[in-house]
């Protein structure tokens, strides 16, 4: 019925948000591990 259908687009879109913030959360550790390479270098 209507309620259930409501439900299941309801857990897909925080299914979604999740994957998004996933990519999201990735890139900023990949961004994070370069500046941290960076400054390594900058040190020697």
């Amino acid at each position: 019925d209507e309620k259930e259908l409501l439900e299941d687009e309801k857990l897909l879109l925080e299914l979604k948000l999740d994957e998004q913030l996933l990519d999201e959360n990735e890139e900023l550790e990949d961004e994070n591990e370069l500046l941290d390479d960076e400054k390594l270098l900058l040190e020697l």
